[in-house]
């Protein structure tokens, strides 16, 4: 996890550690009023948040510690927030109700008794600030801090080039969903496919009007030049049965075999054949390699090609 941000307090007034993205803090918005917590947030919507970084911030004065950490954790980021120690039971039990939400760093800034100091010890924490060698022990923790803030002098160039930084970033993300990337290819002989994965290619009107239309033809074709009464259908890789419900139109003309190797697609057909075709479907499960040879002779064998050409080119 990439901690980017910045931190402020009275005595340090900025905290910098590897800055991509400058966050206005408490202290600082002190001396400039625009700078307040509402209009961090506002500023933050301007950007992509990235999965992988998590953003510091100060808990504000003067603002209700529930009002903000609940805006905070309704947001799509990783935040981790600097909150003071005080001895305070409402303000603790806020701390308690959102540390599952946002990380916190603890920062000491004044004297704490024993029995406060372990009861922040109980708050889930990333980081202590360490002011002074009393509130060393706040840190000491069963696993360490990944983060140790202390304090030191603000710097104002790191404060301009994150808004350089913050853009590019941001830049960055949103091109990142136009680049091509290979991918391993769906082996639909080798493997069980989910059923989320046919669900996605169902999504595909434009495929599955072409299919339709194609069969409507084929039927009428073969109807046409064989002069027969009945014909033998075969859908092969049926998956959940859209095209098996092209075919279930003819099944008053036709006897419909359906052939499926994927197991997780098997009850949902049958489901279909009881619920919408009146069971005069023949599923059969297995592999078609290797059953061909006992099915006998079809009039038409249907089959689908993996892929989704018509979804991708009404998207673009």
């Amino acid at each position: 996890m990439t901690r980017l941000g910045a931190v402020v307090s009275k005595d340090s007034h900025l905290q910098l550690r590897g800055i991509d993205f400058f966050i206005p803090c408490f202290s600082l918005a002190c001396a400039d009023p625009k700078k307040v917590s509402h209009i961090f947030l506002e500023d933050l919507n301007q950007y992509v948040p990235d999965p992988g970084i998590s953003y510091l911030i100060r808990l504000p004065d003067g603002m209700e510690p529930s009002e903000f950490l609940s805006q905070l954790s309704s947001m799509d980021a990783s935040f981790v927030v600097v909150v003071p120690v005080i001895e305070n039971w409402h303000y603790w039990n806020v701390l308690q109700q959102f540390q599952d939400r946002v990380d916190y760093v603890l920062d000491a800034r004044s004297q704490l008794s024993s029995e406060w100091m372990e009861r922040f010890k109980s708050l889930k924490f990333t980081a202590v600030t360490i002011i002074s060698p009393s509130f060393e022990t706040l840190a000491l923790k069963k696993t360490q801090p990944d983060l140790l803030l202390l304090p030191t002098d603000l710097d104002v160039e790191g404060v301009a080039k994150g808004r350089e930084h913050a853009t590019a970033l941001t830049q960055k993300s949103m091109q990142e969903q136009y680049i091509n990337f290979f991918i391993d290819p769906l082996q639909p002989l080798t493997q069980e496919m989910p059923l989320e994965v046919y669900e996605t290619f169902e999504q595909d009107e434009a495929k599955y009007e072409a299919y339709e239309e194609a069969i409507d033809l084929a039927v009428a074709d073969i109807l046409n030049q064989k002069k027969k009464d009945r014909l033998t259908i075969l859908v092969v890789g049926p998956g959940k049965g859209p095209l098996l419900a092209f075919a279930a139109k003819y099944m008053d003309s036709a006897d419909i075999i359906a052939v499926e190797k994927n197991p997780k697609c098997i009850p949902v057909l049958h489901e279909h054949n009881k619920t919408m075709w009146k069971n005069n479907i023949t599923i059969i499960e297995g592999d078609i390699r290797d059953i061909i040879s006992t099915l006998g002779p079809v009039d038409l064998a249907i089959s689908e090609l993996i892929g989704s050409f018509g979804l991708m080119s009404t998207q673009s």
